[in-house]
């Protein structure tokens, strides 16, 4: 049985088309990641307080985050350095009513005081421009030690 060459190719070529929209959500989300480690890390918590959306701000009042912020940098103490170990890309809706493109990036923080696992999940609505921070989960020993 003979394929005709253009069923093929798009056999072929779908998937790495596929494949470069998913990398480049997952570089575009880690832009706005390591923006917030280099704000939060020269205390520039009023311009970190700029990367996360509205719809975080539903969630957990501005001025109490902001005073979050504070707080995990004198606990954990600034960020020295952070390493991606796992991420991934979704689209369409998820659960929460969050859709577009949804990339969730796991890193490893080392502090100056504590390590921490931090789960930063950004999100591009449908027909929006830019990814915002929608979540964000902080893990660490030193939250509860100090």
């Amino acid at each position: 049985m003979r394929v005709p060459v253009g069923v093929l190719m798009a056999a072929l070529i779908g998937p790495l088309v596929a494949g470069c929209g998913i990398a480049s959500a997952k570089g575009d989300a880690e832009l706005v990641a390591q923006s917030y480690f280099d704000r939060t890390r020269n205390h520039d918590y009023d311009a970190a307080m700029g990367l996360f959306s509205d719809s975080f701000f539903k969630q957990t009042a501005r001025d109490d985050w902001r005073l979050m912020l504070e707080k995990i940098d004198q606990k954990l103490g600034p960020v020295q350095s952070y390493k991606l170990i796992g991420w991934h890309v979704f689209q369409g809706t998820r659960v929460g009513g969050i859709s577009g493109t949804t990339v969730d990036l796991s890193y490893e923080a080392k502090h100056e005081k504590y390590p921490a696992q931090v789960l930063i999940v950004v999100n591009k609505p449908p027909g929006g421009r830019e990814y915002r921070i929608v979540s964000m989960n902080i893990n660490s020993p030193g939250l509860l030690l100090e």
